[in-house]
């Protein structure tokens, strides 16, 4: 085993364990068993700092839970809506006794998402950081009764039209997601809706990068898993994203290693190691590069930054193509 290696995966896989779950075809799992214990729950979940292998939507119902992401510290109280997405590090987590949340965990792969649509594509590209969105206690009402919908479709007797049903609504849940957020970051959708075949190329390629990001750095390695050509692959990415192929696979790769840098139990040389950087030296310049700062500098600006405002590390947004 790689010794450097100390940041565990979080499998969807592991909620099985979870009380009162209802779950579609091993890619949808939902967890309403809303009077269930969390603390009890939070014992399950795998060692931190562990990488979020799928992506989850949290309603807290009631209660508090204090947790750290990728770098980041975030509260959720009741009537929160709580979003966190493939690859992100969670590193720590910290709940009430009166915590109560109900949830629904995707996998990246899932044949119910379809990103033919504004509102799906709008989230999945708003979800690179984790999200909370305040709700009103109506709002948050009718989230459990969405929950509930979901759940009877789910445990419904026949599959017949199972499947077109949980894609809508998964698209309703999109829509109003993404809605919130757009008010929240006066933000426009801006990229055109396109072929199917060109989202599904996109769709594979993200999958690819969250597998891969840590060994394969180059386009050409995508383009090839997908059998297309370097350059008409780079052309259908930039389209359908907004953003270059390269830098979807660089903020993968920045994200751990800002995430490692702010932890405070990395080395530099461990982080290349763990990131399997030929050496430190091209570690520091691919980071460099993109950050706009040498790994040395950006960690002891964080820690300084720290010692002022111990809960908010300054953070520079990320490149956008």
């Amino acid at each position: 085993m790689d010794k450097y290696r100390k940041i565990n995966n979080f499998d969807i896989q592991l909620l099985r364990e979870f009380p009162g779950l209802t779950v579609y075809n091993d890619q949808l799992f939902l967890n309403d068993s809303i009077d269930d214990r969390w603390p009890k729950k939070v014992k399950m979940f795998p060692s931190l700092p562990a990488k979020m292998r799928f992506t989850t939507i949290f309603l807290c119902v009631d209660g508090e839970a204090r947790t750290r992401v990728s770098g980041r510290d975030y509260v959720i109280r009741a009537n929160d809506i709580f979003m966190v997405s493939i690859g992100n590090i969670a590193e720590s987590i910290s709940i009430t006794d009166d915590f109560k949340s109900i949830s629904v965990s995707i996998l990246p792969d899932c044949s119910l998402i379809k990103f033919t649509y504004g509102s799906t594509r709008f989230l999945r590209n708003s979800l690179y950081d984790p999200k909370i969105l305040h709700l009103s206690p109506e709002e948050s009402k009718r989230m459990l009764s969405f929950f509930t919908t979901v759940k009877n479709i789910i445990l419904f007797d026949s599959d017949v039209f199972k499947s077109e049903a949980l894609e809508g609504a998964y698209v309703m849940l999109a829509s109003y997601l993404s809605a919130h957020l757009m008010n929240n970051e006066n933000k426009e959708i801006s990229q055109p809706v396109t072929k199917w075949r060109s989202n599904e190329i996109l769709r594979r390629f993200l999958i690819e990068v969250s597998q891969n990001y840590t060994f394969e750095r180059s386009v050409q390695f995508y383009a090839r898993k997908l059998f297309i050509s370097p350059k008409y692959f780079a052309q259908i990415i930039y389209k359908e994203s907004g953003k270059h192929a390269k830098d979807w696979i660089r903020d993968f790769v920045i994200k751990d290693a800002k995430t490692m840098l702010k932890s405070g139990n990395y080395t530099i040389q461990e982080i290349s190691e763990a990131l399997h950087f030929a050496n430190q030296s091209f570690f520091g310049k691919y980071f460099k590069e993109a950050v706009g700062c040498s790994p040395k500098m950006y960690k002891e600006r964080i820690t300084s930054d720290s010692s002022e405002d111990p809960g908010s590390p300054q953070e520079e947004p990320h490149h956008q193509a």
